[in-house]
């Protein structure tokens, strides 16, 4: 995947790192991660929505559960389901 600019700080460059596990693996996330967990892609891009946020107006987001996904990880993840198309994956 092609590196990504976060808007409000384009001088950051991210790379999205993937790659294809035969299994979930227990999730360990260090010390710059407030949480995560195994979402299949296709149950988060199914639930695509336009929300109102407040200082930022309304932007594009996906919602699952209790989570909003929005700005940079929202464009990653477009981004990751586009690449997977490409290689006939999803």
């Amino acid at each position: 995947m092609e590196p990504t600019y976060p808007k409000n700080a384009p001088g950051i460059e991210v790379i999205p790192f993937i790659f294809f596990l035969s299994k979930e693996m227990e999730l360990r996330p260090g010390d710059e991660i407030e949480f995560c967990r195994w979402i299949p892609l296709a149950k988060i891009l199914s639930n695509a929505a336009e929300i109102k946020l407040p200082g930022k107006g309304r932007v594009s987001a996906f919602i699952f559960e209790n989570m909003v996904i929005w700005g940079m990880t929202h464009g990653i993840l477009l981004d990751l389901w586009r690449f997977l198309e490409e290689l006939g994956l999803n």
